[in-house]
């Protein structure tokens, strides 16, 4: 259950979603015990956040 809940966050699955298909009637038990966002979210997540504190000099020329 818990590789299916990650594999469909993995997926950008809406949890509403990942709820219904485990069953749930909470949708933090699925986002508290099951739904694990995976390693490379973590990644992903870190380098969006980079690209939008340290924008790259072309994306500040074509701003301008």
């Amino acid at each position: 259950r818990r590789t299916a809940a990650t594999l469909m966050v993995a997926a950008e699955t809406p949890h509403t979603v990942i709820q219904a298909q485990l069953g749930h009637a909470d949708i933090r038990t699925t986002l508290n015990l099951y739904a694990q966002a995976p390693e490379e979210a973590h990644e992903a997540s870190v380098l969006r956040m980079e690209e939008v504190l340290n924008p790259a000099p072309e994306a500040k020329e074509k701003e301008a």
